[in-house]
């Protein structure tokens, strides 16, 4: 045999002897055994800023829990009992503690699994917790976290560009900007799973035809006309540039005909944002909305709220009965209303959501033909100025953008001109504004009186 295959053989025989020692160390291995989950080929983890390359297999081994061979540790206040955390010894845990931990890790294993097999993705921290991530969080803002992580920009500012998102409350984000290296495998799962959001085999498209007037800013930077506005399944582009992120599909609706109970999986380190919880209250609401009056709802969902096992706080709005402000073990603190709306419900079916992606698109299609101006942003979000205002604002707008004015002062004369950018798009639009020949001829073009254009 080629002493090279042997060589191969060898090493991988070594990494696996290696990994079945570590695991060996766990005490509790011979108590409560091995779970080792199935090969999951979808989903994102990144462990201490490092992505893990697929496919993803989620083991406990004892009471620990390990991606592809690497622990996961899970913060102290997710837990009932601490032994995750280094400053507890697992020895001196009485056999309910124990048992009641090794009940939670088998249930987060598979969690864990659930959520990787239906495309989330996972950031999690060596000293312990974890940022779940939307499959349409990966898709459409991912990409642009692994711009800013590969781009030669000092770790200060990559930091300030990460904390919008959030995560620093969760997890100590610098290993991500630390440790963070490119992958391939990386780049083409993030656009293969985008595509795959968009369920254009489903759902087909539509092209409208070439659009000549109007003005469009994406990114802060015009795009020349004639503009191309497309519905690709559920989501709109224009010029090839997404401005609607596709709707969620499919979306499970609930008829409301038999009274859930809490599901076994839910406890005390459970996350507010895990789907099994979302899913346990709209069925609630949807039940109390079919056969509860709204103050039985209000007073039925203020209980169930009170008896989730990782809500540690709960108390109703002085001014508002119908508002709970609650927290969470993992210290997030939100306000929920315990009614839900009692009007005409949105249809989720295939053919209303098609539909609803459809009447979008003729709206920007209708509005640019009227000669409307439309402020976009990859990150999401837009700003619209009529045609009116287009003619009245636009031109000042341009101006003030060439001045060379402070920053500060011209975002301060942008808002008192009344064009309601939002922070992002204005600043997008002050770093990446350029004009074309056409913008300055349909500017010209706006400063013509109107009989000089008949």
């Amino acid at each position: 045999m080629n002493s090279k295959y042997l060589l191969a053989g060898g090493s991988i025989i070594a990494v696996l002897l290696l990994g079945v020692a570590l695991w060996a160390q766990d005490p509790y291995v011979d108590e409560f055994g091995i779970t080792e989950g199935k090969q999951v080929d979808r989903g994102f983890v990144f462990m201490d800023g490092k992505y893990t390359e697929s496919p993803y297999v989620i083991a406990r081994k004892g009471l620990k829990l390990y991606v592809n061979g690497q622990e996961i540790k899970r913060p102290s206040r997710h837990m009932e009992t601490k032994p995750l955390t280094g400053d507890v010894d697992p020895a001196r845990l009485s056999e309910e503690a124990r048992q009641k931990l090794f009940r939670a890790l088998e249930g987060t294993r598979g969690i864990y699994e659930k959520y990787l097999s239906r495309g989330y993705g996972y950031l999690f921290s060596s000293s312990g917790g974890h940022v779940k991530l939307s499959p349409y969080t990966v898709a459409y803002d991912l990409p642009d976290v692994v711009r800013l992580l590969s781009s030669n920009k000092s770790k200060s500012d990559k930091l300030a560009e990460l904390r919008p998102h959030n995560w620093h409350l969760l997890i100590n984000i610098e290993p991500l900007v630390d440790k963070f290296s490119p992958s391939a495998q990386l780049s083409t799962r993030l656009r293969q799973q985008a595509d795959e959001l968009l369920r254009v085999d489903d759902f087909g498209s539509e092209t409208g035809p070439p659009v000549a007037k109007g003005f469009v800013f994406y990114d802060g930077q015009y795009l020349d006309a004639p503009y191309v506005v497309q519905r690709k399944g559920l989501a709109v582009f224009l010029s090839n540039k997404m401005i609607i992120r596709p709707l969620r599909w499919p979306v499970t609706v609930f008829p409301g005909d038999i009274d859930p109970t809490m599901p076994v999986e839910i406890n005390s380190e459970t996350s507010i944002f895990d789907e099994v919880v979302s899913e346990y209250l709209h069925q609630k609401h949807a039940y109390l909305r079919k056969h509860k009056t709204q103050d039985e709802e209000r007073r039925i969902m203020e209980e169930v709220f009170r008896s989730l096992p990782f809500i540690v706080e709960a108390r109703i709005d002085k001014e508002k009965s119908h508002i709970l402000h609650v927290t969470t073990t993992e210290g997030v603190s939100f306000a929920q209303s315990l009614i839900s709306m009692r009007g005409r419900q949105v249809k989720w079916d295939k053919e209303s959501v098609r539909e609803r992606v459809e009447k979008q698109h003729q709206h920007f299609n209708n509005a640019l033909h009227k000669g409307a101006c439309y402020f976009f942003s990859r990150k999401g979000g837009r700003t619209r100025l009529s045609t009116n205002s287009v003619r009245n604002k636009l031109p000042l707008l341009i101006e003030m953008l060439r001045s060379g004015k402070p920053e500060d002062q011209i975002k301060q004369e942008i808002r008192q001109l009344g064009i309601n950018l939002g922070n992002e798009r204005l600043v997008e639009l002050l770093n990446n504004f350029s004009a074309s020949p056409q913008l300055e001829a349909q500017l010209n073009d706006l400063k013509k009186p109107k009989e000089d254009k008949l």
